[in-house]
């Protein structure tokens, strides 16, 4: 896409979002590839209300360690608890002070940003999406999603392991690559 076309995506996901909050919990996520558990072939996104009433457990904003990149208002990076190899997190740089007010985490949403913001964002997604293909293959399977609740980050999930009985029997994870590692190969191909 280009700088246009990015710009109106997020502005698009803004609008659905705010436009719908009223109505339940919005989740909003992007699916690519087979892997990444989806029925439609082409990559879609996708904007599912949840009742309030459902009590989400919504994973908190990790650490910003293990920097990739970052723009004007963003960062890209690879948290020390990524729970996938080579996941990547996106948060607005606002996150990156040591200890962000809770009104400065309130205010970090994204029907709260700017056009210069959504285009930042969507052009530091692009970015990384790219660095992702260039390491894992141009048929990457991935998703990614904006986190449902305050302070906003947008996860990128490559979609490289399946999941075995380990995993799917204790709820844990495991990730096969080094988070540090994986942030010094998106560098180099940033």
């Amino acid at each position: 896409m280009d700088k246009e076309e990015l710009t109106n995506l997020f502005l698009m996901y803004q609008k659905r979002v705010r436009v719908l909050a009223n109505e339940g919990v919005p989740i909003l996520f992007r699916n690519r590839g087979e892997h990444a558990g989806t029925s439609i072939p082409h990559p879609h996104s996708q904007l599912i209300i949840l009742p309030k009433q459902i009590n989400l457990q919504a994973l908190s904003l990790e650490p910003i360690k293990n920097e990739i990149t970052r723009n004007e208002q963003f960062v890209a990076y690879c948290p020390d608890f990524s729970q996938f190899p080579y996941e990547v997190w996106i948060a607005h740089n606002d996150c990156a002070l040591s200890e962000p007010s809770a009104e400065t985490i309130q205010k970090i949403q994204l029907v709260n940003f700017n056009e210069a913001e959504l285009t930042s964002l969507g052009r530091l997604l692009q970015k990384t999406i790219t660095a992702m293909e260039k390491i894992l293959g141009k048929d990457v399977s991935y998703n990614y999603y904006f986190a449902p609740k305050p302070p906003f980050y947008l996860r990128i999930i490559p979609r490289v392991v399946t999941r075995g009985g380990f995993e799917l029997g204790t709820g844990l994870s495991t990730n096969i690559v080094d988070p540090t590692l994986a942030a010094e190969e998106y560098r180099k191909n940033i």
